[in-house]
């Protein structure tokens, strides 16, 4: 049994896989994300034409440009099908893991017992 979990963390294909499940976890991640709103909020100080004084350095009465957006989209379908998309990868690839550790573990248990 020892060998056999040795054999499933180490063996190359596996560590492999398990890499390219990583990666996979981290876009569906990413697709997540795209599915919330994007805000933005942007604040600029007005010269004064006259003196050339900034508006923050001597009073900022009225001299402040202030603007804001949120962007939503309504229905989201593109960013929903990538989400899904990736959802399916990692969950395939999830498998691919899987089955690589039960050919390995088959493998190491079929030379434990050619070597008895």
């Amino acid at each position: 049994v020892r060998w056999v979990s040795l054999a499933s963390a180490s063996h190359p294909e596996v560590r492999k896989a398990e890499g390219k499940a990583v990666q996979l976890t981290a876009q569906r991640k990413f697709a997540a994300q795209q599915l919330l709103p994007a805000a933005s909020l942007d604040a600029t100080a007005l010269a004064d034409r006259a003196t050339r004084d900034w508006a923050l350095s001597t009073s900022p009465e009225g001299n402040l440009k202030l603007g804001g957006s949120l962007k939503i989209p309504l229905l989201l379908l593109k960013e929903r099908g990538k989400l899904t998309q990736a959802q399916a990868k990692e969950d395939a690839q999830r498998l691919e893991v899987a089955l690589l550790r039960r050919d390995v573990a088959i493998g190491v248990r079929a030379v434990a017992v050619s070597l008895r």
